[in-house]
């Protein structure tokens, strides 16, 4: 093994996403809390707003460790582009210092074998592994044994070790009091909204989710002490945050702490507008009364998962936690109290003979027929490593793609097209006024195809048609042309892997760059 340095520094590095995840690099924040006694120094970069190489380029005489701290979500987009750029950096690293690296996240957790096979890695820590990292950093800087750190796997004399897993542990009990000002947040700012994390882990074991597998089904949430000091914090340095987007997996479990901590920022004057993500059967056990005083104190958006219009797919992957008709219940309570909704859903999975595919368009032809203004987020099935559905399609790790978002090969080009044309299209213009809510000048040169198609499309949806979709054919190069104008891009993955466009942050795929 390389011995330690001296002066040892420690370098916590977050892997680049590609663009698409606005989120502060939490899982870092994490880190530098519990290291914060560990003796070393502690340097950060963000793949987003630093040039790493530079940094390690810089620090490199002294530096023992070079942390690769990836996202714990379950995204395809984001975790495939963390792990191509953290095994780049990793290989960067051997090649251009002594330091050693050591992963930690979700990558780590679902890319283990994948991860640990490349000869310039190092050491991987599975699981939430926060309260872990100031033993191993004990042990490599005093060359001792590493067989008693829990859930840390590393290679030793030519073999790879794999320590028994440790218990689920809550990482905000002991740093949910994390310092945001060890960073800064101006990068992190998107619509004069910040993404918070209040909360981990989810109740619910859907199969094509990889947080029951991280989490083990827990669900904790950070005290409501540390939260408001963290609001009373982010309002009073960055006053351009108006809106705070809590992307948290599963943020309305515990009713009691929500109503809890909405009392708290009451009282102390702490008000804003905000939006989160929970699931069918939590949004369930709110009443009305629940949801208006949630609308009450901000709310202006809640993010549900229909997640399928195939009952089949409903009652195998989310074991008949959401229904149809359940989730169409939960939309019309959150209208009614003045809650704007966004639906996040699931297509193209590998059973019922692909038959998900339609129903679910269908599906959600049906909500926008009866809800116009819902927003709609459609990913087509990216089965992601420890994952149950995962187990369930590939035999074992070594069918993984090195590309997540190819790892659906069911799934044709055809399929994929017309997901396409229903994201740039259908789900767009089927609103008369959908024009009014872009800039005026480019409002107006969609007026007239907004106008005249939304009749159009609503009958298409009434008729459930998926096919012949000759309304998108005829318009496609003149909205190409307009939005060439106007200096805006369709970013081209997102098209491919599902309607990812219609969000606030994507402005609906017309956001200029």
């Amino acid at each position: 093994m390389k011995h330690s340095k001296s002066i040892d520094k420690v370098l916590i590095y977050f892997p680049d996403t590609g663009g698409y995840n606005f989120t502060p690099p939490y899982e870092v924040l994490f880190q530098v809390k519990a290291l914060q006694n560990s003796g070393v120094e502690i340097i950060l970069a963000d793949s987003r707003t630093d040039n790493v190489k530079e940094i390690i380029d810089q620090n490199k005489d002294n530096l023992l460790l070079v942390i690769i701290s990836t996202l714990i979500k379950y995204t395809s987009i984001t975790i495939s582009r963390q792990y191509t750029d953290g095994l780049k950096i990793a290989e960067y690293t051997k090649r251009n210092s002594d330091a050693w690296t050591l992963w930690t996240g979700l990558a780590a957790s679902i890319l283990t074998d994948k991860i640990i096979e490349k000869n310039y890695n190092n050491f991987v820590l599975t699981g939430i592994s926060d309260n872990k990292i100031n033993a191993f950093i004990e042990s490599l800087r005093n060359k001792q044994s590493f067989n008693l750190i829990p859930s840390l796997v590393y290679k030793e004399n030519g073999q790879i070790n794999k320590n028994e897993d440790d218990k689920y542990y809550n990482s905000f009990k002991d740093y949910g009091n994390f310092d945001f000002n060890k960073i800064d947040l101006k990068p992190y700012i998107h619509n004069q909204t910040l993404d918070y994390i209040a909360s981990n882990g989810c109740v619910n074991s859907c199969s094509f989710c990889s947080v029951p597998n991280i989490y083990c089904q827990h669900w904790n949430h950070n005290s409501i002490e540390n939260i408001l000091a963290h609001f009373e914090y982010i309002f009073d340095k960055y006053q351009e945050i108006k809106i705070i987007h809590f992307r948290d997996d599963n943020f309305l479990v515990n009713k009691s702490f929500i109503h809890g901590l909405l009392k708290t920022l009451e009282e102390k004057n702490i008000r804003f507008i905000w939006s989160a993500q929970t699931s069918v059967n939590i949004l369930k056990n709110f009443t009305e009364n629940d949801l208006i005083a949630l609308h009450n104190s901000g709310c202006n958006n809640i993010s549900i998962g229909v997640e399928s219009g195939d009952d089949y797919i409903l009652e195998k992957v989310t074991k008949s936690k959401t229904t149809k008709t359940e989730s169409i219940e939960q939309i019309k309570k959150l209208i009614k109290s003045n809650i704007t909704v966004s639906v996040t859903s699931i297509i193209s999975f590998p059973y019922n003979n692909g038959r998900d595919f339609n129903k679910t368009l269908r599906f959600l032809m049906k909500l926008k027929l009866l809800y116009p203004n819902l927003s709609i987020y459609c990913t087509v099935l990216q089965p992601i490593p420890g994952s149950e559905i995962y187990k369930e399609i590939y035999d074992s790790i070594k069918d993984f793609s090195e590309d997540l978002l190819n790892n659906n090969k069911w799934t044709s080009v055809k399929k994929r097209h017309k997901l396409k044309k229903f994201e740039s299209f259908y789900f767009i213009f089927d609103r008369k006024d959908f024009y009014k809510s872009l800039p005026e000048e480019l409002g107006n040169d969609l007026k007239i195809i907004n106008k005249f198609f939304s009749p159009l499309i609503k009958l298409r949806f009434r008729c459930r048609c998926t096919n012949l979709m000759w309304e998108y054919e005829i318009t496609k190069n003149r909205i190409r042309k307009i939005k060439y104008k106007h200096n805006i891009n369709s970013e081209s993955i997102l098209s491919d892997v599902g309607i990812r466009h219609l969000t606030s942050n994507y402005n609906y795929g017309f956001k200029s760059k």
